[in-house]
């Protein structure tokens, strides 16, 4: 008899890979700035259809407005990290935790007399 198995999820860790990067959060403010800036031009000009391709001073940010958004995405990413979960354990553990990161798998028990072959294999195990 195939055994039924299904994955659990047990934690609300994220992972570093799960976690967005310095640069992808930059360019995402970025983007949404420039979008605002387009937005209230055409609201200005009345120019919805983009057409009218006259200087789009959304295109440009000065270097005040790259710090603002450099010091930004860096905290946004310092408390991402901060409520991972996994910020204050070392790396070490943090690779003892990888192979739990899908969830653990749990089997069916079909029987009574399955259950009580699980725990006398469990109990042989212990000291």
């Amino acid at each position: 008899m195939p055994r039924v198995t299904t994955t659990i999820p047990f934690h609300a860790l994220r992972f570093e890979d799960d976690l967005p990067t310095l640069h992808e959060v930059e360019r995402r403010l970025m983007t949404f700035l420039r979008g605002l800036r387009r937005q209230r031009q055409e609201v200005q000009t009345g120019d919805v259809d983009g057409r009218d391709k006259m200087d789009q001073f959304f295109d440009y940010l000065n270097e005040a407005e790259r710090r603002k958004i450099r010091r930004r995405a860096h905290r946004y990413v310092q408390r991402l990290d901060a409520l991972s979960g996994l910020s204050h354990l070392s790396e070490e553990s943090r690779a003892k935790l990888t192979p739990l990161r899908g969830g653990l798998p749990v089997a069916r028990i079909t029987s009574e007399h399955e259950a009580d072959e699980i725990a006398a294999a469990l109990q042989a195990e212990m000291p």
